[in-house]
């Protein structure tokens, strides 16, 4: 009789994995491993969950680097707001000294000194204003420009532009700039003078009415007639040219500057007596710069915006067209100082960097026309009623620049930095949360294995020994 016995007794479970092989008695068991081996062809959930963990470290550096962005911008916008502070206090004087009594000299000196003092604390400011080890006001991070030719000069760049070639951009000028101006066609003469011809010009909603005073020469006319003009805050010149004849022009180049006169002789200004008649228009410097055409306002020659390379660039172009012996006027070379923001994660389409122009004194209220010819804060002074108001249109100017400075700060603090830092710890979170979603069905899928081969052994051991149990019992028979 043919009894199988062993493993032959398992060739109807074939559903069923091969037994565990015996270990040696006094070996212990392994303890229970919650987390599957990584094998090649195991469980990819590990893997998934250590990418994840590193994009959460890179993701906590990004955050750390955009908060560090967010603390430079308000460092910024302290400082700007104690400039503005400062600022406003000096329009404050200014216009105090401007409405004053024009012999107390003793109250002038105060204001001067007060004024001399309030300027040294604006330069302090701005060349001790610190971030970590970086000076912020002083203008090492603006984008800085250098010209090479006669009558050309850097004004600086509004946004963020590359540095330019070594060799710089080139600059053509097709027409320069001219200011509004009217001359007289019959001579200023003494005769005139003695018969009490008068003038009137108007500029804006100003108007200044004058008559000459029997007995004084052209030239004391002409001084006073100046200073008729300074009183009432027109920014014209007068002059007398070839021939004595009278000459206005306008301080302020451009289309856009206009004044008129009038004269009771005709020809004297006006074509025809007690007539109002315009000054002939001024003209816009027109030009190119690296070949692109530039946007003219008076002196200034302007890149157009969207232009990647001269948006913003602002030149000023001082010569007349006859200085040109050819249409280029120079070069201009750019060096862009900026300091540039980190804004990962693809969460900007381009990365944004902070361009901060220089708030020395000597930077500030630059190109404001005044008849007292002050070309920034640095020269300004309360002694005269007329460099008093001259003064006051400086501070006026340079608190423009200031708001809108402000302005872009704001933008780039409330919108750009704040909202990526949100964003950012948004997504920290959610890979946060996902990651321990993960761990935990990595382990429930490791525990529910190893029951399942738990299971099958102890099926295999029970089906193997009621196997050998079945032949014993025949073979006893037979004995």
């Amino acid at each position: 009789m043919d009894v199988k016995s062993g493993f032959d007794a398992m060739s109807g479970q074939a559903s069923y994995q091969q037994p565990p092989q015996r270990e040696p008695r006094g070996e212990p068991k392994p303890a229970l491993q919650l987390r599957p081996e990584v094998t090649p062809t195991g469980p990819a959930v590990l893997r998934m969950t250590e990418h994840r963990r590193r994009e959460a470290v890179a993701l906590t550096q990004e955050i750390i680097e955009v908060e560090s962005d967010l603390s430079l911008v308000q460092t910024v916008k302290s400082a700007l707001g104690r400039l503005e502070d400062m600022l406003l206090e000096l329009r404050e004087l200014s216009g105090q000294a401007a409405n004053g009594a024009e012999h107390n000299t003793a109250l002038r000196e105060a204001d001067q000194q007060e004024l001399e003092h309030s300027l040294g604390l604006i330069e302090t400011l701005a060349t001790a204003t610190r971030f970590r080890s970086q000076l912020l006001l002083d203008g090492s991070h603006a984008v800085q420009g250098m010209v090479a030719g006669e009558h050309l000069e850097f004004l600086g760049v509004e946004g963020d532009i590359p540095s330019s070639p070594i060799e710089g951009y080139s600059v053509e000028i097709d027409e320069a700039a001219l200011p509004a101006q009217i001359v007289g066609t019959h001579p200023l003469t003494q005769n005139l003078i003695d018969r009490g011809e008068q003038l009137w010009v108007r500029e804006g909603n100003a108007e200044v009415r004058f008559r000459a005073i029997r007995g004084k020469p052209p030239q004391v006319l002409l001084a006073e007639l100046q200073q008729a003009l300074r009183e009432q805050e027109l920014p014209l010149e007068a002059t007398l040219v070839t021939g004595e004849r009278l000459s206005l022009q306008h301080l302020r180049y451009g289309s856009s500057h206009k004044f008129a006169v009038a004269s009771t002789t005709p020809g004297v200004l006006s074509p025809r007596s007690l007539e109002w008649n315009s000054a002939r228009p001024g003209r816009d410097v027109q030009g190119r710069i690296n070949g692109e055409p530039c946007e003219g306002r008076g002196q200034i020659l302007r890149g157009r915006s969207g232009s990647p390379l001269i948006a913003g660039l602002a030149l000023c172009y001082t010569g007349a067209t006859e200085d040109l012996t050819l249409k280029k006027a120079g070069t201009v070379s750019v060096l862009q100082g900026a300091i540039p923001l980190h804004l990962g994660g693809g969460l900007l389409s381009a990365t944004p960097k902070l361009s901060l122009r220089s708030f020395r004194v000597h930077d500030l209220g630059r190109d404001v026309p005044n008849p007292s010819g002050f070309q920034s804060l640095e020269d300004v002074h309360l002694r005269t009623i007329q460099g008093a108001r001259d003064t006051e249109a400086i501070l006026e100017g340079a608190l423009s620049e200031l708001g809108s400075i402000k302005e872009r700060l704001d933008e780039l603090d409330q919108q750009t930095l704040r909202e990526s830092i949100r964003k950012l710890k948004h997504e920290h979170a959610q890979l946060n949360q996902d990651g321990v979603a993960i761990e935990g069905s990595e382990q429930a899928h490791a525990v529910a294995e190893y029951t399942r081969g738990q299971i099958i052994a102890k099926t295999q051991e029970s089906v193997v020994a009621q196997a050998n149990q079945q032949p014993q019992a025949v073979l006893s028979l037979l004995k």
